[in-house]
């Protein structure tokens, strides 16, 4: 088989190019320049054979002989974000043109027809027939390799591919059973690489009358990646060596242009059909084509059937394992889905019951072969006979990922026999990615891994009426010197990674046309004002529509939501049973002390469905310790108990799997960390930042994280950053991964604890301690985490609105608590109920479904009577949704979560989140001040005493970022107009709230003596023993970034425009609105208070008034782009009345006579570098820029325009 040169254009890829040479280098001379001669005149010798049926095997050839070989490659890859689904026949001819004195073996190839396809559709075809020619040693050893084509193959593939797909013959005897090995050399002419191949004889057989050694053959190349790797067998003609048959799988095959790189994987297989390279062995025309086609079952007759939902056939043997899959004719074209699971993880990089892909296809039929089809259901029409349906198949093509060909029919049946053993071994639903991103535990991470095809496998196929569930076991091994990094302290050797993934097939109940459900589902129309996983960012199940009642929408997409199909058994009952409820499983691994909770945590939701009418909606079942199913069967939902690598953390995450054609979950499970049963008492492995509590993901805008980084590096890196595994329901293209934990759930979790064994303890007025039971305190925290990733699976998305329902008054009420939970919503990210501190019987955490809870599941789950379409529902929902304004019934989600809006943030609590923040810090001062009286205990290290300390200060920190928000903050609603009591859609935030907030900050962290602590603290805090290194414990440069950070959130971009533009709203008036001039005087009075008050300025606070200075001159003299024009005024006069007051402060006696040093040197150098500001000129836009800003081309600016004075 040649290497075909031409590049042909692969529609409906047009800006791809591909050689079908590619798929041809594996076809015909992959093993074909085979029969390398031992002499010019070689006589066909037998191969020599001892008594013990020994043979020496070894290419030879006669000059002039000629064969054809039949080949068929099919290939899959994913190019340009397209899965690509490759096929090429090809039938080659092989001529013997030289014989060298030595041996060696000359031979030319030309391709004689070609037919390639992609996705199904037929390439151009190529009339070129270049001739490739080859030499080879004869022991196979590739000696040359020269291309008839003109094309560049920068990838030299040529040569790779024929070293990695031929045999070297050992010259030693061999009988069945023997073993060798071969090691490649790199060679730079031929453009081949370091390589490793292994061989085995398996037997002998009679391949028509022609006898054959079957050799297994593996190899692996050893190179910069993508490297080329290959198994199989090949049947070689004893007498020549050449392959007479040759089964075989690659992977690691570039294609594409550099900057388009693919790899595929594949499979090949070819067939002498003519001649061959000695005169006395030849295949005669047409004896590798069979008589008669045989049926299914001739085919079949030697293997095991397992009938299901489609009939398997398999056979399995010490060297193949070979799987038919009958599909009956009206099977074909119907909706499929191929749901993939990670039956086993890895702990760090995989995580056990994690899904890994969804595909929903059909077996479409194309002459002779069954072709995987993917349909393009984003695009649909509900009239599929109308014209504009036509345009719709015109236009939006199917994607065709894998075919197979018929291997028989059954006419009785009216079936056809395909074989799909490498199926469920290959990448077909796209496995190795897990090994190929980030490390992020259940995501993946690490590149450099691929799969080990030798050692993957099929463990089990199991066949039911509703589905097909296998298992196959992956080996992915490590190329080079890649590596999982951290994440590969959890292999047993980082050399391979085994997991087991599991497949289960099933029918689709859609019609394949118009993608209605044919089950009796009613999709449900998404509202935003509930809150609903749907096509909304991605996250559900969504199309545009081409229906002509669309044409006059705004929006011509259709959004369904995630729902279960929950129907009464009986109709006109009050209350009744389902259907079909949701059945869960609690998994076997789950420690019984945690069982109890984890089920109420699920069976909580049942309160909100009885307000429905049903009865027992969810029920849960213990999974028994000898259960013959497996938890990745679709049939079971099931609580999976995990472990992962203890390191301070644990998370809980919600895995729904619903019909993304309609929103109806069809399976679901929940996992549970096994570090949640000791993460209140962890040991807190990173130092805390308290900077980051200003930062993005911390309750606060995303802009600050930048801030905080710049602060961190003007402090001299002191604080490091922490890393959290915590990705809190991302906004991603799946419903499933939708998370609970990281650092803050934990924090909160140990702070509850802390806070709780203090408050047993009686108070200082004598009032007396109460205590709460450890095992309760913690059975209350799994309860609310189960329950909330419940919620996730009944299609619920995040509502970080919810906590803002109940005062502190109420929050401390047991009746209140325990009928209506701590929160509106379980789905909110809540801290421990800080008000329960010294309560009796007030739970700590949310252990009921809130108010929000039950309308939201009414606007998902209530029946409309009458109603037969998605639309005819929407009049009767609507009038649910607009409830939204109701008290308790507020709903934001994650794409609003820790911004503007104060009152939609993680971990806060009360209708006053003031109040709580301020409660926070008033509670963590006090465990700070008194942390010395408890830890550490007699023969504890002083590591536990720092990390307590840093818990607190980072809890502490936390609370004072959040509360910023509320400057400049701005309430979002999601109300309509015509709801009850709508409100605004952007109102600002109530200028007294905003300004308790500047307060809370002025007395929490500008203030002289906000973050003061006892001196003996700091000669007590020490560095982790169990970590290699020492830590310097900066608890100064710790302190001092929270206050830097603090201050330039205040003063950022961002806060001053909001504050500016809420002042504009509001006419101006400082009664309704917090003005610039208001923060700046606030801000700089507590700043320079010292100043001001002729005092001494300790070590914090001189710190805290440079990031003062340094902030305002920076607006004044390099404004970023986004500062409004009154703020840089203002930080102008800001810096001309420091100007002043440190002028008068240096003139004004000291009550002590004089400054210290510090304080003295410190006031020189800040009024040196104010003068200097004020003296400046600021550059328009900020930084430097080679030639004039947007801004300066809009004013008629240009190169060399003179600066503007800085003087306003």
């Amino acid at each position: 088989m040649s290497l075909r040169p031409s590049l042909l254009p692969m529609h409906p890829f047009p800006t791809l190019c591909l050689s079908s040479a590619v798929l041809s280098l594996m076809l015909g001379t992959r093993v074909g320049a085979q029969a390398p001669a031992q002499s010019k005149t070689a006589a066909p010798a037998a191969a020599t054979a001892t008594a013990a049926e020994k043979f020496t095997l070894a290419y030879k050839a006669q000059v002039g002989q000629t064969k054809l070989i039949r080949g068929e490659a099919v290939f899959n890859m994913t190019m340009a974000g397209s899965k690509l689904a490759l096929t090429n026949k090809q039938v080659s001819k092989i001529t013997y043109t030289a014989i060298a004195s030595n041996g060696d073996i000359t031979f030319e190839d030309v391709t004689q027809s070609s037919e390639a396809m992609v996705n199904g559709r037929a390439l151009p075809n190529d009339d070129k027939n270049d001739t490739d020619t080859i030499t080879i040693h004869p022991d196979g050893t590739l000696v040359s390799y020269k291309s008839g084509g003109t094309d560049k193959d920068e990838d030299r593939l040529g040569p790779r591919l024929y070293t990695a797909t031929t045999p070297v013959f050992p010259k030693k005897p061999l009988t069945a059973g023997d073993k060798w090995s071969h090691d490649y050399l790199p060679n730079n002419d031929l453009g081949t690489r370091k390589a490793h191949a292994d061989y085995e004889v398996l037997g002998a057989e009679k391949v028509g009358a022609i006898d054959t050694v079957k050799v297994k053959m593996t190899y692996a190349e050893d190179g910069p990646t993508p490297n080329i790797t290959g198994s199989g067998t090949i049947w070689v003609e004893k007498l020549s060596g050449d392959p007479l048959r040759t089964e075989y799988t690659v992977d690691g095959v570039p294609f594409g242009p550099a900057e388009q790189k693919a790899i595929a994987s594949g499979t090949l297989a070819e067939t002498r059909t003519e001649g061959g390279p000695l005169l006395a062995s030849k295949t005669a025309p047409g004896s590798a084509t069979a008589s008669k086609d045989k049926t299914v079952d001739e085919v079949v007759k030697d293997f095991t059937k397992l009938p299901g939902i489609v009939t398997l056939y398999r056979k399995k043997d010490a060297t193949k394992d070979t799987i038919y899959a009958e599909l009956r004719e009206d099977q074909i074209g119907k909706l499929m889905m191929l749901e993939t699971t990670a039956s086993t993880g890895t702990a760090g990089q995989v995580v056990t019951g994690n899904p890994i892909d969804d595909l929903v296809f059909k077996f479409t039929r194309t002459d002779d072969r069954i072709v995987m089809t993917v349909p393009n259901f984003r695009y649909r029409t509900s009239d599929p006979k109308s014209p504009t349906a036509k345009a719709l198949r015109r236009s939006f093509a199917e994607a065709q990922i894998q075919s197979f060909k018929i291997e028989a029919k059954q006419a009785s049946r009216k079936t056809v026999l395909i074989d799909v053993s490498e199926l469920f071994k290959s990448d077909i639903a796209q496995v190795s990615r897990i090994f190929s991103s980030g490390p992020i535990p259940g995501l993946g991470g690490g590149g450099g891994y691929s799969i080990d095809r030798e050692k993957t496998f099929v463990a089990s196929v199991k066949n039911f009426p509703e589905n097909v569930l296998v298992s196959t076991q992956y080996n992915f091994i490590k190329a080079g010197a890649a590596s999982f990094s951290a994440a590969n302290e959890t292999l047993a050797d980082p050399r391979s990674a085994v997991i087991v993934v599991s497949y289960n097939l099933f029918a689709l109940p859609n019609d394949p046309v118009t993608f209605a459900p044919t089950n009796g589902f009613k999709p449900r129309l998404y509202d935003p004002r509930v809150g609903y996983f749907s096509g909304v960012f991605g996250i559900g199940p969504s199309f545009e529509s081409f229906d002509p009642e669309k044409d006059t929408k705004s929006d011509p997409n259709t959004y369904y939501i995630y729902r279960w199909d929950l129907k009464k058994k009986d109709p006109t009952a009050a209350l009744s049973a389902p259907v079909a409820p949701i059945e869960f499983w609690l998994d076997n691994a789950i420690p019984e002390q945690y069982r109890a909770p984890i089920r109420e945590g699920v069976l909580l939701w049942n309160k909100t469905f009885e307000k429905l009418g049903f009865t027992e909606a969810i029920v849960v079942k213990q999974m028994p310790d000898d259960a013959d199913w497996d938890p990745a069967d679709m049939r079971h939902n099931i609580v999976r108990w995990v472990t992962s690598p203890y390191d301070g953390g644990a998370y809980a995450v919600a895995q729904a799997r619903p019909n993304p054609l309609t929103g109806q979950v069809l399976n679901a499970s929940i996992l549970v960390d096994a570090n949640w049963g000791r993460v209140i008492n962890s040991e807190h492995k990173t130092l805390v930042d308290p900077a980051q509590a200003f930062e993005a993901g911390a309750g606060i805008p995303v802009e600050m994280a930048m801030l905080a980084h710049e602060a961190r590096k003007r402090a001299g890196g002191a604080a490091a950053d922490s890393h959290t595994h915590h990705r809190g329901g991302r906004i991603s293209g799946s419903f499933a991964d939708c998370e609970i934990g990281g650092d803050a759930m934990q924090e909160q979790a140990w702070f509850g604890s802390l806070a709780m064994e203090f408050a047993a303890a009686p108070s200082r007025t004598g009032v007396p301690g109460v205590r709460i039971d450890r095992k309760a305190f913690v059975d209350q925290f799994l309860r609310e985490v189960v329950a909330h990733e419940m919620g996730h699976i009944l299609g619920l998305r995040h509502n970080f609105a919810a906590s803002t329902e109940l005062s502190l008054a109420q929050l401390k009420d047991p009746r209140t608590v325990q009928n209506g939970g701590t929160t509106a919503s379980l789905m909110d990210y809540t801290p421990f109920n800080i008000a329960a501190l010294r309560q009796k019987d007030v739970p700590f955490f949310s252990q009921t479904p809130g108010s929000y809870d039950s309308w939201a599941i009414k606007y998902g789950y209530t029946d409309v009577p009458g109603a037969t379409t998605p639309e005819s529902e929407q009049s009767a929902l609507r009038k649910i949704a607009s409830q939204s304004t109701v008290k308790g019934h507020a709903y934001a989600s994650d794409e609003s979560a820790d911004q503007f809006d104060p009152l939609v943030t993680r971990y806060d609590l009360s209708s006053d989140p003031i109040a709580y923040w301020k409660r926070t810090m008033e509670v963590s001062r006090y465990l700070l001040v008194n942390l010395d009286k408890r830890l550490p205990e007699n023969g504890e290290s002083y590591w536990q005493f720092t990390q307590a300390f840093n818990r607190l200060l980072g809890t502490y920190s936390r609370a004072a970022g959040t509360a910023s928000r509320y400057v400049g903050g701005l309430n979002i609603s999601r109300s309509h107009k015509g709801d009850s009591n709508a409100k605004a859609p952007l109102q600002p935030v109530d200028v007294v709230k905003q300004k308790q907030s500047l307060a809370l900050l002025n007395t929490y962290v500008f203030s002289p003596g906000a973050l003061r602590f006892p001196q003996r603290y700091y000669t007590n805090l020490t560095g982790n023993p169990y970590e290699f290194g020492n830590s310097a414990a900066p608890i100064q440069d710790q302190v001092a970034g929270l206050q830097r950070t603090a201050l330039q959130r205040l003063f950022s971009a961002s806060v001053l425009s909001r504050v500016a533009n809420n002042e504009y709203k509001m006419g101006g008036d400082p009664n309704k609105a917090l003005t610039l001039v208001t923060l700046y005087n606030s801000v700089s009075g507590n700043v320079w208070a010292e100043v001001t008050g002729s005092q001494n300025v300790p070590t914090l606070r001189r710190q805290l008034q440079r990031a003062y200075v340094d902030t305002m001159v920076d607006m004044v003299t390099k404004p970023s782009s986004g500062v409004p024009e009154d703020a840089r005024m203002l930080a102008w006069d800001q810096l001309r009345q420091l100007k002043g007051k440190l002028q008068t402060a240096q003139a004004r006696p000291v009550p002590s006579g004089a400054y210290d040093a510090y304080t003295r040197i410190h006031l020189q150098e800040t009024l040196a570098k104010v003068t200097r500001a004020l003296n400046a000129n600021y550059t328009l836009g900020g930084g430097q820029s080679s030639g004039p800003s947007l801004l300066q081309m809009l004013l008629g600016g240009g190169e060399g325009q003179k600066p503007v004075s800085g003087n306003p």
